[in-house]
């Protein structure tokens, strides 16, 4: 059995999730959200860093995924967004934990089908992945879905 995490990282939010992977059998072990609202930005970064740490000492993942930066139209949100996704790095190499980083064009197109599908679990995989990992809430497919690449790469 190997347990990965899956990380969608935010500056005011950050989605996790894990699934146990047994073969081509997933199991849905937890997911959830870093709530950090408009805390100053050095402690929202802490945070992360720390829900991140305490996440890993509960259910020792063997490996993490976390989605890649894209740049929008908005350079200073793609700086929050690495700075963000640096502190969800750094709590899992403190751990020696393996992180595969992916885009989200290459999530979605893992769950859906095509890279430029809506975020929603629409067709093959994505259900599947919410049937078998009995996912609910906003992004946690796709958090999931990082798991499940990296369960293949």
């Amino acid at each position: 059995m190997t347990i990965i995490l899956g990380i969608d990282p935010g500056s005011r939010l950050c989605g996790y999730g894990l699934i146990s992977a047994r073969g081509n059998k997933l199991d849905y072990l937890a997911s959830g959200v870093i709530k950090m609202g408009a805390s100053p930005f050095p402690e929202r970064l802490h945070t992360i860093f720390t829900d991140i740490s305490d996440i890993i000492e509960e259910f020792a993942p063997a490996a993490a995924a976390i989605e890649d930066v894209f740049m929008g139209k908005n350079a200073s949100s793609a700086l929050k967004l690495g700075q963000a996704r640096g502190a969800a790095i750094v709590a899992c190499t403190r751990y020696d934990l393996p992180v595969a980083e992916y885009s989200p064009r290459r999530v979605k197109q893992a769950l859906v089908g095509k890279g430029q599908a809506e975020k929603k679990p629409g067709t093959a995989n994505g259900k599947i992945i919410a049937r078998t990992c009995q996912c609910a809430g906003r992004g946690c497919c796709r958090r999931l879905g990082h798991c499940n690449l990296s369960r293949h790469y």
